[in-house]
């Protein structure tokens, strides 16, 4: 353990017994915290259940931030947030919630002040849902114990189907059954709506944003996942990949390549960004929302990435670049082989690539009639057929807790 860590045990610790008395004479209120896993970004499982709480129920509803911009959109929306530039009605209010909801494998957790409440309930969403295994235990043992120790620290974690409870939250995570719940994943909630992802589409206003201008063509969306190592974009490392002939196949075909990457992503160089490839800076759009630009999007390119579960419920085409499986495999792992149950086609070459691309992207159809039998396979295994209200089912057992606490 580093000194800078053990310092910030030392500080916290004392910060809690400096404050504990303080804690008996505040009584709890009805009360729910939602944060995203970094309070400068606003999305997530936890940004769906925070509109739809403070739409729907009575109780005070509170957004963890300190992201200006954030900030702001909230006031435009008359939504309730917490930050640290009002730091003593902040605290005071996180000692009096009864409960907080993260996506994160752990919490906002001030002096100790949330995982030693007994009284706060605390609620994991997870981030996604899919064959995706999140801790590299044969990357770093100590790192992956601290994940399951963390993960452990919630009174309750959602999933979606029982397959995916066993699979990843049994069998990778340790979570005991009493812990987990089937409560669905509410950012696909709006994913399941047809007329509202249709309308979407057809407007294109988070598009318009990225690219400054009216859509007339076609629209991809990278999205390379995590890796606990340095590499290329997997597109880069296709063999026979160009980036001057990639930009004159977008050209000549009128299509849009917009990517983003991990925010803890270790890709050693980017795109060369112009008029058709453009990448997403999270650092400067704290309120991008991977849910909302793919409603808008013809094709996802992707590959570990639980994004294309979420993608597959539209059922419009996908493609997958994972030169890099066989590493990915051994040095992270899977909680089960990925490619038995992928939503669309593997490409190995450039060539591949653009031949997938003009096959699909005006054949939704086409798409389907191949690779629907693997879409309903997912589906059965990490989305449910059943759980297209998640919302409406985290606001229940979220009433359910404060009214019986």
């Amino acid at each position: 353990m580093n000194i800078s860590r053990v310092l910030k045990i030392i500080i916290k610790n004392l910060g809690y017994l400096s404050l504990y008395l303080l804690k008996l004479f505040i009584k709890k209120r009805n009360i729910i915290l939602l944060e995203a896993t970094s309070h400068y970004r606003y999305g997530g499982n936890p940004k769906y259940i925070y509109e739809y709480l403070s739409k729907n129920i009575s109780y005070d509803v509170y957004w963890l931030t300190e992201s200006k911009k954030i900030k702001q959109y909230l006031d435009s929306k008359g939504l309730k947030y917490l930050s640290n530039s009002s730091f003593i009605y902040k605290f005071y209010t996180i000692l009096r919630a009864k409960i907080i909801i993260s996506s994160g494998t752990s919490f906002y957790d001030p002096f100790y002040f949330i995982s030693r409440d007994k009284n706060l309930v605390k609620i994991c969403t997870m981030h996604g849902t899919g064959p995706k295994l999140t801790i590299a235990r044969k990357y770093n043992n100590k790192e992956s114990l601290r994940i399951v120790k963390d993960i452990n620290s919630f009174d309750y974690v959602s999933f979606c189907t029982e397959h995916a409870s066993k699979i990843v939250g049994v069998n990778q995570l340790f979570l005991p059954l009493e812990r987990i719940r089937l409560l669905g994943a509410p950012k696909n909630d709006v994913l399941f709506d047809v007329d509202y992802v249709n309308h979407n589409y057809n407007n294109r206003n988070i598009l318009k944003q990225i690219i400054n201008e009216n859509i007339n063509g076609k629209v991809i969306y990278y999205v390379p996942t995590y890796r606990p190592y340095k590499s290329k974009l997997p597109i880069k490392l296709l063999l026979g990949f160009d980036e001057e002939k990639f930009y004159n196949f977008l050209e000549d075909e009128n299509i849009f390549f917009i990517y983003s990457d991990h925010p803890s992503s270790l890709f050693t160089s980017d795109l060369e960004e112009n008029n058709r490839i453009i990448k997403i800076n999270f650092e400067d759009n704290p309120l991008f929302d991977n849910i909302e630009l793919m409603m808008e999007t013809d094709i996802l390119i992707g590959d570990y990435s639980t994004l294309s579960t979420d993608f597959s419920i539209m059922k419009r085409p996908q493609i997958f670049i994972m030169p890099d499986y066989a590493k990915h495999n051994k040095i992270k792992g899977m909680a089960e082989d990925i490619r038995s149950l992928l939503p669309g086609i593997e490409v190995e070459t450039f060539d591949s690539l653009c031949l997938s691309i003009k096959k699909y992207i005006n054949n939704k159809n086409k798409f389907n009639d191949d690779y629907g039998d693997k879409i309903a396979k997912l589906h059965d295994k990490y989305v449910g057929q059943d759980l297209t209200e998640s919302r409406k089912l985290f606001s229940e057992f979220i009433i359910d807790i404060l009214e019986n606490s």
